[in-house]
């Protein structure tokens, strides 16, 4: 079985990371990958034997083509000549409805997504634009639902999992790891960041650490944190990471917190998640988005109030809606989690439990289905 993927493997951003994790591992399944991606200055001293392989081979003329990007740059790979997947990655409770002529594409033979929250907002806009005075065809709406297959992202338990502690910490920890642009970021930090804050005091044996994913800049922290307006003048311990992490580095992190955070506005599936529930630390995170789909009362904290706001701040995401968690709320599970320990504990245990059906290699068995279904309709 071949196939030519198209995508980036370099930098810290949810796009490298997803395709560098799906092609090793696409690779580990007997799927003959040729990676069609640019390569940076010395590439080759950075990149594993699978990876120097991938990037070498030649592009298979008799493949199946897939690119993880938007699908208004499918169209720089998607032909007649040969069978296209485009993978879908997105966040919110619809996407553009312009999208939907990419999607309805003849050239595109299936559309991958990561996560039931994605394929609901094709749903939603479809049922949208079904109600308005561009109505949709039942026939093309059928055409688009039967190309839509879920091939979730996924967990290497090789790189993260739990290791026992040096030493018994007095103070409980909460971890997170999200970029951090404005007070309007999709990640959600400065609503995590001024419940935190306001909750807890320099008093309460506890701390909080966030990993600053710097993919798209480094930000006046304390800028952002005057914005905030913080009431409390005896603040709790708080601290930032801005340097860049290996991948035994997040490891480490993951395993120093007690409590995985994120309190995002909206997202596809929520790498940070996985991997922390993979070195057995549960997740309070809200309930909106791909991260859902992993999410259980028996592993994870939920954060259920708050409300749908429009996005109005960025042109990509215009008409679309996302979850704004409700700050009062967030810190009522803070506070819940912080004084019950053993329960954490409990979710934790879980948490290692289920990523066992969250690894990499069990999504690209689900991929490798999707491309066999292909090969047996031509």
């Amino acid at each position: 079985m071949k196939v030519n993927l198209y995508g980036s493997i370099w930098g810290c951003s949810g796009y490298a990371n997803h395709t560098k994790h799906l092609a090793n591992a696409l690779c580990e399944v007997g799927v003959d990958v040729s990676l069609q991606s640019q390569v940076p200055q010395g590439w080759e001293r950075v990149v594993n034997d699978n990876e120097l392989k991938m990037i070498t081979k030649p592009i298979h003329m008799d493949g199946i083509d897939l690119m993880i990007d938007l699908p208004t740059n499918w169209k720089m790979v998607s032909s007649e000549r040969q069978p296209f997947i485009g993978f879908l990655v997105w966040e919110g409770d619809k996407i553009p409805e312009y999208w939907i002529d990419y999607l309805l594409d003849d050239a595109v033979t299936q559309i991958w997504v990561p996560s039931q929250h994605t394929k609901k907002a094709i749903e939603n806009t479809i049922a949208n634009m079904k109600n308005d005075e561009f109505p949709i065809l039942s026939t093309n709406e059928i055409n688009i639902l039967n190309k839509i297959k879920i091939v979730p992202h996924g967990v290497d338990k090789e790189i993260f999992k739990p290791e026992e502690p040096k030493k018994e910490k007095e103070v409980f920890t909460f971890i997170a790891t999200k970029g951090w642009r404005h007070n309007l970021d999709r990640g959600g930090l400065q609503y995590l960041i001024k419940a935190y804050s306001e909750e807890f005091t320099s008093k309460d044996k506890v701390e909080m650490l966030i990993k600053l994913n710097t993919a798209y800049g480094i930000p006046d922290i304390q800028q952002l944190l005057t914005e905030l307006d913080i009431k409390n003048v005896d603040k709790p311990k708080l601290s930032f990471i801005t340097q860049e992490m290996t991948l035994k580095d997040l490891n480490n992190f993951y395993n120093y917190g007690d409590v995985f955070v994120s309190t995002t506005m909206a997202e596809a599936f929520n790498l940070g998640g996985i991997e922390a529930m993979a070195c057995g630390k549960p997740t309070l995170q809200t309930n909106f988005g791909g991260q859902t789909d992993y999410m259980t009362r028996d592993n994870s904290f939920k954060i259920n109030k708050g409300e749908m706001i429009p996005v109005t701040w960025e042109t990509m995401y215009e008409e679309v809606c996302w979850f704004k968690p409700d700050i009062d709320d967030i810190k009522k599970q803070l506070r819940y989690c912080f004084e019950n320990k053993d329960i954490v504990k409990a979710k934790g245990k879980n948490a290692k439990l289920t990523t066992d059906k969250w690894t990499w290699i069990e999504s690209a068995k689900k991929a490798k289905v999707c491309l066999e279904e292909i090969n047996n309709d031509k």
